[in-house]
């Protein structure tokens, strides 16, 4: 299972999502696997998908756009890698990306669901 983290240096914030499948979903609504409530990012912002030969992001029609390393994405979709800065509306990111256990997986899934309850 493979985990992106998002990390804003400018808030000093990290978000993290889990791939499903071979996507990534971003965005403020709560149906996406990686959520940023930062109101100029848009709803559903974009996706980043596992090629064979690494990494894309796709801009799904963004209201303030997406960029890699400060370059708007042509034809809304682009290469990435760890280590790159993806743009989302004003603000930017560090991209990582990790490969965690299904046991750690499930076992955070099981805190947030205790945790959610309360």
């Amino acid at each position: 299972m493979k985990k992106v983290t998002l990390h804003n240096k400018a808030y000093g914030a990290s978000f993290q999502g889990f791939f499903k499948e071979k996507q990534l979903r971003i965005g403020r609504r709560e149906n996406n696997d990686l959520i940023i409530l930062y109101p100029d990012i848009s709803r559903v912002h974009c996706e980043i998908y596992e090629v064979e030969d690494g990494y894309q992001i796709k801009d799904l029609e963004s209201t303030l756009g997406t960029s890699v390393n400060k370059q708007k994405l042509a034809d809304k979709i682009s290469n990435i890698k760890p280590g790159d800065i993806l743009g989302l509306g004003s603000h930017q990111f560090d991209f990582t990306i990790t490969e965690v256990s299904l046991f750690s997986y499930q076992a955070l899934k099981q805190f947030l669901k205790r945790f959610s309850k309360r």
